[in-house]
């Protein structure tokens, strides 16, 4: 985990240097303060073979504003499937991989 942007960026560049063969990052953020993961492999990479009948799914991130200090994670998951089932859409909240499944009443046609 690295704390400031411009180390990252320095880290990554020697990464390469060195002969890393991927290297991949992911931003953290918590209210006002960032964090970045930085990962890497040396090993040679993997092409990755998808079976043709294997749909990707269409997933949406977005991010929340304006939450109160006591509603909870999981509060805001039942919020969210609260709000789509309440706008006629089919939904289901998985507790234990912390998701909602959506599905539009259009994709049932």
């Amino acid at each position: 985990m690295v704390g400031r942007k411009t180390n990252l960026k320095v880290l990554i560049s020697k990464l390469w240097e060195v002969g890393a063969t991927i290297v991949k990052t992911t931003e953290f953020v918590q209210g006002q303060t960032c964090r970045w993961g930085l990962a890497w492999s040396f090993l040679p990479a993997s092409k990755k073979i998808v079976p043709s009948h294997v749909a990707e799914k269409n997933n949406m991130s977005f991010m929340l504003e304006g939450l109160q200090r006591h509603q909870s994670a999981f509060d805001v998951l039942q919020s969210v499937e609260s709000y789509f089932r309440n706008m006629g859409a089919s939904s289901k909240l998985d507790s234990a991989s912390f998701k909602v499944d959506v599905r539009s009443i259009c994709s049932s046609l």
